[in-house]
């Protein structure tokens, strides 16, 4: 897939900079974070994984036909997901009914949770009749809407708008990937690099590199998050006349990976927020 090649892209170019900087000052870390890849790893090869997968998906059936959902997930890969919740409670009680009951339980409260997203999902991206039911973004719907009430009540700062398309031109060049990516980049390499000494390494040749690199990911991955969008439009409306034969005079959700989020602009301006 197109995004992940450019995640490729940003670890080795901007990864390779940030060890530079841990290694040239000493810094010493035990725990490495290597995000969602060797999870799914563990999850898709856990001895309960293909039981659960027909679980999920049997359940997600059965609540799409008795209305208590409006959600019908597509997006079999993220399923993983909720495979390791099972595999984490499992490793902790070794009980296979608690181990399975986790997992089908997750799946409930994401699919009621995508229910309650949908619309919101639909206007931040600009695609209608989707959602998402995954976990690491969705599951924090609720704090956000939580949060959202007790901002709103705040004087003075429930006027505020830092939607970038609201802001318009109080935002100015703040407002292009190229210079979000350029501002993260120098903050990076200067501030922990160059900044701390020019004895640690990073001199004004690496950090502008970096600065490029960065600028670089920024500005491809919204492209990347639209093509991926096309695609995944195709596959709704070729959905649509299906859905709407089984289940009819009912609006139904597909539910997609949440990395089309990562395409709008307010994700990568909130640090400047």
């Amino acid at each position: 897939m197109d995004i992940f090649i450019i995640f490729s892209f940003f670890l080795e170019n901007v990864g390779k900079g940030v060890n530079q900087i841990i290694e040239n000052h000493g810094l010493h870390y035990y725990v490495l974070d290597v995000g969602w890849p060797p999870l799914a790893s563990l999850a898709w090869s856990f001895r309960f994984a293909p039981i659960l997968f027909l679980f999920i998906v049997g359940i997600n059936f059965l609540f799409l036909y008795s209305k208590f959902t409006k959600t019908l997930k597509i997006d079999i890969w993220n399923f993983c997901h909720y495979i390791f919740v099972s595999y984490l409670v499992y490793n902790v009680t070794e009980s296979t009914f608690l181990s399975l009951t986790s997992a089908l339980l997750t799946s409930i409260f994401m699919l009621k949770i995508a229910d309650l997203s949908a619309y919101k999902m639909q206007n931040f991206i600009g695609l209608e009749g989707i959602t998402s039911t995954t976990i690491t973004g969705v599951a924090y719907f609720p704090i956000g809407v939580a949060l959202n009430k007790v901002l709103d009540r705040i004087l003075k700062i429930n006027n505020i708008n830092f939607y970038p398309d609201k802001m318009g031109s109080k935002m100015g060049f703040i407002r292009d990937p190229l210079a979000i990516g350029f501002m993260i980049g120098f903050m990076i390499g200067f501030l922990f690099g160059f900044l701390f000494g020019i004895w640690g390494g990073y001199d004004i040749k690496n950090t502008l590199e970096l600065d490029l690199h960065f600028s670089a990911f920024i500005y491809i991955l919204p492209k990347m998050c639209e093509i991926l969008g096309e695609g995944i439009m195709v596959i709704s409306e070729n959905l649509r006349p299906y859905l709407s034969n089984r289940f009819k005079e009912r609006e139904i959700f597909i539910a997609i990976d949440q990395s089309l989020v990562i395409g709008n602009p307010s994700v990568w301006l909130l640090p400047f927020c």
